[in-house]
């Protein structure tokens, strides 16, 4: 099996049906830039799932609490979610080029599914 570390060197020599072939004989094939960007878009559709389904259970939680506590939660219901990727240079590239320029982290028809769901007046994906 060939391996090959992030900037496509070969780590080291590799056995290959009981041969060791040097590095320089080895083409190792590197992921495309698309595969990085499809792999952001996937890994952006499991945060907004898992948000939801904390949104969600935050508020079924939130029933079972006194309504003080219940209020405080409600209050808190959307805090935490994510983190901040604007400022990564590989996720501006990936907005720019694979999303044409709107940043999924800041849907207005998903921060508008989180808030219904905040609210009770959605239920979960």
């Amino acid at each position: 099996m060939v391996k090959s570390g992030l900037n496509g060197e070969v780590c080291g020599e590799v056995e290959d049906f009981g041969q060791i072939l040097p590095k320089d004989e080895i083409d190792p094939i590197l992921p495309s830039e698309m595969d990085f960007y499809q792999l952001i878009n996937l890994l952006i559709t499991d945060i907004q799932r898992l948000e939801s389904k904390v949104v969600h259970l935050r508020y079924s939680l939130s029933s079972f609490l006194s309504e003080h506590d219940r209020e405080m939660l409600r209050c808190e219901i959307l805090s935490d979610l994510n983190g901040s990727y604007h400022e990564q240079s590989a996720y501006q590239q990936y907005v720019s080029f694979y999303c044409d320029g709107h940043d999924p982290m800041d849907d207005e028809s998903f921060n508008n599914h989180l808030l219904k769901l905040s609210l009770g007046k959605e239920s979960d994906l």
